[in-house]
């Protein structure tokens, strides 16, 4: 026993000496695009999906997006900032498409619906935004992250020299912050040909690393990209970090006895999940529409305006048994759970497939408040349960952003005739038709007048 005490003793301290490297809270938000109306991408939701693993893995909460709306990013861009305090770290992470105009560089939401260059302000995500919240959050490290030099997908339709160009333009990293392209200002990076881009499988590569500085972590990023794409692809940085910061903490060697056992390193995580078979897919038919009395119902669509004391349900039919999840975000930021929630429906999840529900009940409608201001409604969809959702009431949208839930846009979306419920019966109305795997978000946005 003798000798065992002060192995022991060696063995926590070895332990203890791992642990300051991760004793700073760490938060990060990953978004992947891939769908656009005409410029499709391969990897952005595989490196969206690895990234998010591999940093949950080295310690960080994760808010995870797959092909976005806008409204949805730009929640998930203030959560980011709420939830970051003096003495945290905090990362963003954009894959997809980019593009720069006049000096600022827009992220590329999914249905962004924009047509001009004139259109990227009001329907893309610009991401000095998403600077500009970390920054005010007063934490000590922001690392930002684009993987979006990409083509630019509406060069024919930008008529002036900035915005007819690929690639995004170069940005100042304010202090105690790192901003990181996939290639150099200007320039255009690789989609890649395998699972992931070329920038972002070299990065799951090295941000394991134990104790690699991430200076030295980016520079060794930028080698193997040079080396792979034969010079083609500069990766680029720019930064104003004082201190010290690794991803992964020291290698921890093993301990002399099983007891306490050594702390591993995050195993490498599957840059692509096994694809769910067909009959996994969920198609979901879902409506908003305001009621007009004996009229028939209208369709709301996002950007629609509706005023105090406007009538409006929802409609929805899933192709098969799944969890159904309904909240409404007024301008003040506060949530409110449509659905489940026993005040306003009998019902509750799991729902029935191929059977139409009606929220509120049939023959009832919700109706809008004085709270004047952007309203937004958050229809989620899961073939398994999410307890943090079934309880959230209140609060504000970081409850949904923070459940669990890799919140994915639909990976298609079409317009359907429906059947939907009316005052004199039913009436036909067109609605939209969402495909999606495992979990889905929707966000309808509408300005309240």
């Amino acid at each position: 026993m003798r000798r065992i005490i002060p192995l022991v003793l060696l063995a926590c301290l070895i332990l203890l000496a791992a642990q300051p490297a991760l004793a700073q809270r760490r938060v990060a938000l990953v978004i992947g695009n891939s769908i656009h109306e005409t410029v499709p991408l391969k990897n952005p939701a595989n490196d969206a999906r690895a990234m998010a693993a591999t940093l949950k893995a080295l310690g960080f909460e994760v808010i995870h997006l797959e092909n976005a709306s806008q409204a949805v990013m730009l929640d998930a861009v203030n959560t980011l900032g709420r939830q970051l305090t003096k003495g945290s770290v905090g990362l963003f992470y954009f894959a997809g498409h980019g593009v720069q105009s006049a000096g600022h560089n827009y992220l590329i939401p999914v249905s962004s619906g924009i047509n001009s260059e004139a259109d990227l302000e009001s329907r893309a995500v610009d991401a000095g935004l998403v600077l500009e919240r970390m920054e005010q959050a007063g934490s000590d490290l922001n690392i930002v992250i684009l993987d979006a030099c990409r083509n630019n997908p509406f060069a024919r339709k930008f008529r002036s020299a900035g915005g007819g160009k690929g690639g995004l333009a170069a940005m100042q990293a304010p202090k105690g912050s790192l901003i990181a392209f996939a290639t150099s200002p200007g320039s255009v990076a690789s989609d890649g040909a395998g699972e992931n881009g070329v920038y972002t499988k070299h990065l799951l590569q090295h941000l394991r690393t134990p104790d690699l500085q991430v200076e030295q972590m980016f520079k060794r990023v930028r080698s193997g990209v040079v080396e792979e794409t034969r010079s083609q692809q500069l990766p680029w940085e720019t930064t104003s970090i004082q201190g010290d910061f690794a991803f992964a903490g020291a290698a921890v060697p093993d301990a002399p006895m099983e007891e306490p056992k050594a702390v591993p390193q995050p195993a490498e995580p599957k840059a692509k999940q096994s694809p769910l078979p067909r009959s996994s897919a969920i198609q979901v038919e879902f409506a908003m529409l305001r009621e007009n009395g004996k009229k028939p119902p209208t369709p709301v669509k996002t950007g629609d305006t509706l005023k105090s004391g406007d009538a409006y349900f929802f409609h929805a039919k899933t192709s098969k048994d799944c969890h159904l999840y309904l909240f409404q975000v007024d301008s003040s930021g506060t949530v409110f759970r449509l659905f489940p929630n026993s005040a306003y429906h009998t019902g509750g999840n799991p729902i029935r497939g191929r059977t139409r529900i009606t929220l509120p009940n049939e023959g009832e409608v919700f109706y809008l408040d004085q709270t004047t201001g952007k309203e937004e409604f958050y229809f989620l969809a899961s073939q398994e349960p999410v307890s943090a959702l079934e309880a959230l009431d209140g609060g504000t949208v970081d409850g949904i952003m923070r459940a669990g839930l890799t919140l994915r846009g639909p990976a298609g979306v079409k317009a359907a005739a429906g059947k939907v419920a009316a005052s004199g019966g039913e009436a036909s109305a067109q609605v939209q038709e969402f495909t999606f795997s495992n979990s889905f978000v929707h966000a309808v946005t509408v300005n309240h007048r």
